[in-house]
């Protein structure tokens, strides 16, 4: 193989690599649910605009398929900022209704903090002077009721975010 070396050390082989590359682990992307979504508000381009509060949206999952709702919620996969805390919901304005509060829930959530709402550390290992120098006190709205299990993914009804995609009708 060009660009790698093959060391052999007693029972295991080592590659060597020439080159590194770069990876930020300040970004993560993850399934997104988004719970409480009124019918009207089923459509692809409302799904992609919901994701955007939460974070780089990657693709979503129409929620349409052959004329047939696939699901109760909507789902998309979204780049999370991991320095940030985790979008436990919003109010999404409905014209001439109330607003309605969305739910977000988060797909294999792993470690993440009920007090600050950040991933990559529990509850126990909190630094609260840390947080509050950085952000106005939360509530505690952060519990394991933001994380849901995986679930089987559409294939058929994975739409692509980008710019491309925009111009097709739902």
């Amino acid at each position: 193989m060009e660009g790698v070396n093959i060391v052999e050390v007693s029972d295991y082989l080592m590659l060597e690599m020439r080159e590194t590359i770069d990876v930020d682990f300040n970004f993560c992307p993850m399934w997104i649910q988004f719970h409480n979504l009124p019918l009207e508000a089923l459509a692809k381009k409302n799904v992609e605009r919901i994701a955007k509060a939460v974070g780089k949206v990657e693709m979503i999952e129409s929620p349409v398929l052959n004329n047939r709702i696939l699901r109760t919620f909507a789902r998309a996969r979204v780049i999370i900022d991991m320095k940030k805390p985790l979008v436990v919901g919003f109010w999404v304005p409905r014209p001439g209704l109330s607003r309605i509060w969305i739910t977000v829930k988060y797909e294999k959530l792993q470690s993440y903090c009920f007090s600050c709402g950040r991933m990559g550390h529990e509850s126990r290992l909190f630094n609260e002077e840390e947080v509050l120098l950085h952000d106005s006190p939360r509530e505690k709205n952060c519990g394991p009721w933001l994380g849901v299990p995986s679930i089987r993914t559409w294939v058929d009804a994975l739409v692509y975010c980008d710019e491309d995609w925009k111009a097709e009708e739902d």
